[in-house]
């Protein structure tokens, strides 16, 4: 009887196997592939897992509009959340669910490489900044964006793993120039997983604490950036600050962002000044 029953479970669980490897292997194409808008994320339950990658999606979409001078509402919430699919995998006891679209296919053009939308005359004036994508009430002010913030002193380098080194502070953020730049930090780091460090990165922005945040694919100066990092059962590992060498705000200790390949990455920057 419990032969049969194993044999029963067997015929049920490995028909699924080679669709989890299918869906993993087109995730990583679309990753490689710079036609694509994406996000992703992993939490216990699929629907929290769906709306925080819509959510993050719309928000790299609007920024992608800004940052590239598109004008028009072709990156809009209604017309990323009309084209984008999405991929849904089992990590554990949680739910990763990947969500993306084409650009060309968002804005209307043929989905060749290289295609993107007409794009709208540059302002001289500084930009308003960018809405998440949750509703929120009063009206975003506009401020010019300040100078980039200041990059810590690097230590001695070491390429391969994050250096065992402390700092002698009782909370490496104390190491932050402004006290409210050492709250956002501690805030990361008192999530309870890397998905929900992320979720607060919108009303960061929105507060005018984070300046920009996005994928590793989007960032322009990975040297000037804090990085969220994750591993792969959705835990937060902890915050790095910028540099060649950087802060480990979890430890204290040193530490290479080369030292996290293969982790979920995120890079946000922060305002220099309030």
């Amino acid at each position: 009887m419990k032969t049969k029953n194993i044999i029963a479970l067997l015929v049920m669980i490995l028909p699924a196997l080679p669709l989890c490897g299918q869906g993993a292997k087109r995730i990583n194409e679309i990753k490689r592939d710079s036609r694509y808008i994406y996000a992703e994320s992993t939490m216990p339950e699929a629907s929290d897992a769906y709306e925080l990658a819509k959510s993050l999606l719309v928000n790299y979409a609007k920024d992608y509009a800004v940052e590239n001078g598109i004008g028009g509402d072709y990156y809009g919430e209604s017309n990323v959340l009309a084209q984008c699919d999405s991929i849904q995998l089992n990590r554990g006891d949680k739910t990763k669910v990947f969500v993306y679209f084409m650009k060309a296919e968002v804005s209307g053009l043929a989905s060749k490489p290289g295609t993107e939308p007409a794009k709208a005359p540059v302002q001289e004036e500084p930009r308003v900044q960018n809405q998440p994508p949750v509703p929120v009430q009063g009206t975003p002010v506009e401020r010019p964006a300040p100078p980039a913030p200041p990059v810590p002193a690097p230590a001695e380098p070491k390429k391969s793993e994050p250096a065992s080194v402390k700092v002698t502070s009782s909370s490496a953020s104390g190491m932050l120039p402004e006290a409210w730049q050492r709250k956002v930090i501690d805030e990361l780091l008192s999530s309870s997983s890397f998905a929900e460090a992320r979720g607060k990165l919108p009303r960061m922005k929105q507060e005018f604490q984070v300046k920009r945040f996005g994928r590793y694919a989007e960032c322009k100066d990975v040297s000037k950036a804090f990085w969220l990092v994750g591993d792969s059962s959705g835990k937060l590992v902890t915050v790095l600050g910028p540099g060649g060498i950087r802060t480990d705000f979890r430890s204290g200790a040193t530490a290479s962002l080369d030292s996290y390949n293969g982790y979920e990455l995120i890079w946000f920057t922060l305002y220099t000044n309030k």
